[in-house]
């Protein structure tokens, strides 16, 4: 079901209230929708973020990378892992 078929039956609970506060409420909830999908897909990129850095100090166990796996990686290329999750690169 699309947000604007969830916000169409939300607001249809308001039918016999006046057309601009049906308009109103089915506007409502439509952009509180929308900012809720909004928010959860800029969660979803922070957590991919946070995964990708997290990735240049341990391994998938929670281990510290050794010296020598941790060799390439500086604090350049943690911020070219967030410039890329930004779309700035």
């Amino acid at each position: 079901m699309t947000n604007e078929e969830k916000a169409t039956m939300i607001a249809e609970q308001c039918k016999p209230c006046s057309d601009d506060f049906y308009s109103g409420m089915k506007q409502g909830v439509l952009l509180a929708l929308n900012a809720e999908a909004s928010n959860l897909e800029k969660a979803k990129q922070w957590d991919e973020l946070g995964d990708k850095i997290s990735a240049c100090y341990v391994d998938e166990y929670g281990n510290e990378l050794s010296e020598e796996a941790s060799e390439h990686i500086d604090l350049c290329t943690i911020g070219e892992l967030a410039a890329i999750a930004f779309g700035w690169m």
